[in-house]
């Protein structure tokens, strides 16, 4: 889920670039709200992990391990961020035209488009972000992660009260939240 929301954040880069910042904004909030459909299978997963008795050795090294293949899924689109951006900009060509389902299925069929493509004028750096954003993603982020995997390990070490256990994930993901305002009024 936090690959596709790397992915929709550059909607918003290739709107800042084309100038319709609007746009990629409406598109990369619209993304983000659509990903919470693969988030009910998550949480079944996880419930039905939890009721077979799973030990909780086996459900951390489960769900650290999917937590590392996010960060890495991260990392390559990040690394790929141009790929994703000129994507977005084709995507608002062919959304002039047509209406967005349809555009998107233009952007997939057709290789090519008539019409020149911004690039990223440059490779972010990590040394060229400032170390509060840094430092407040970092711990944003860790808190979306690993709000399932503490709340669910809280569920399996205290089997009796799993269901109020279960129910901490909010209260990490409130953390997240006061987080991401930090960001973004940075």
């Amino acid at each position: 889920m936090q690959s596709i929301e790397t992915i929709s954040f550059s909607s918003r880069i290739a709107g800042k670039i084309t100038g319709r910042l609007a746009l990629g904004t409406t598109i990369q909030i619209s993304i983000y709200t659509m990903n919470r459909v693969f988030l009910p299978p998550l949480l079944l997963a996880f419930s039905y992990m939890i009721e077979t008795n799973l030990s909780l050795q086996m459900f951390l090294l489960i769900a650290i391990s999917l937590v590392f293949l996010s960060f890495f899924a991260s990392i390559f689109i990040i690394l790929r961020l141009n790929f994703f951006q000129v994507f977005f900009q084709k995507l608002f060509f062919f959304y002039d035209s047509s209406p967005l389902p349809t555009a998107i299925l233009k952007v997939i069929t057709r290789k090519q488009i008539l019409v020149d493509l911004a690039q990223l004028s440059y490779t972010p750096k990590l040394r060229d972000l400032p170390n509060k954003k840094i430092f407040a993603s970092t711990v944003s982020y860790f808190f979306l992660s690993a709000g399932f995997l503490i709340a669910f390990s809280l569920a399996i070490l205290i089997p009796e009260y799993r269901m109020t256990m279960s129910q901490t994930t909010t209260a990490f993901h409130r953390i997240e939240a006061v987080f991401w305002q930090f960001i973004s009024i940075q």
